[in-house]
């Protein structure tokens, strides 16, 4: 058992304060960065990747998941993406995440077929594995979320499948000012999530095979898997379209 005296204590606490604020400097620069497609631009195919997020307990959308939404939109027309990808089950309440965020990008123009919604995973690292199949063969792949979250998602990719991670660019997704009480308890989180994988995980690779509910046992079934997709999309367009009526 290790005994802090007060000498070592102080050196402590100033370094945990100053790693608190220089991620929560990351984070707010995040919060009010823009996307920027001149600066970004790459040729080739790309795919948008939209992290989910808890819809309201009513099922309707939350701020975070439209503010994911809208910079997944913006990125996948400024860059004339071939596909979106909306990833998240139903962890806090019994409203699918991914399925909320397919329904909104559908409703600010973004076609059914160009959208995959994985409704399975339960955390980040089961939205990378869940929606590995669908990330394959593209020049780009754009995590949308907030800056710490999608940074922490490209991690979470490079470890599942190394040869796709010079491809993945996160994006940080940004949210009004009244919601940085949410946005700090966002920081202590990734922070905790960084030290954790560090100290835990990313010491090997023993811990990096993809993870998911109902992913195939082999990606050669992957075909029966995106119909099911895809037939979970049309249903949620359904659905979505009368809500908003």
């Amino acid at each position: 058992m290790i005994i802090l005296t007060k000498k070592m204590k102080r050196p402590l606490l100033l370094l945990c304060v100053g790693v608190v604020l220089l991620l929560v400097s990351v984070e707010f620069a995040g919060l009010f960065s823009t996307f920027e497609p001149e600066t970004v631009h790459k040729s080739g195919s790309c795919v948008v990747f939209a992290l989910g997020n808890p819809s309201e307990d009513d099922g309707g959308l939350s701020p975070v998941q439209q503010s994911r939404v809208e910079l997944a939109v913006k990125a996948y027309r400024a860059r004339q993406c071939q596909s979106m990808v909306f990833s998240g089950g139903a962890v806090a309440n019994k409203y699918v995440e991914a399925e909320a965020m397919a329904g909104f990008a559908h409703q600010l123009g973004v076609p059914e077929q160009a959208i995959v919604i994985e409704g399975q995973s339960r955390n980040t690292w089961e939205n990378i594995g869940c929606s590995l199949p669908y990330l394959q063969n593209y020049g780009s792949i754009l995590i949308a979320s907030e800056i710490l979250h999608a940074t922490r998602a490209k991690r979470y990719l490079c470890r599942q499948q190394p040869s796709l991670c010079e491809a993945v660019e996160p994006m940080g997704s940004v949210l009004p000012w009244y919601f940085v009480w949410r946005n700090v308890r966002a920081v202590v989180h990734e922070i905790s999530a960084w030290i954790r994988d560090i100290l835990l995980y990313e010491g090997g690779t023993k811990h990096n095979s993809p993870s998911c509910p109902s992913l195939p046992s082999h990606w050669a079934t992957v075909n029966q898997h995106a119909k099911i997709t895809r037939e979970w999309g049309e249903s949620t367009f359904e659905k979505f379209s009368l809500s908003q009526r």
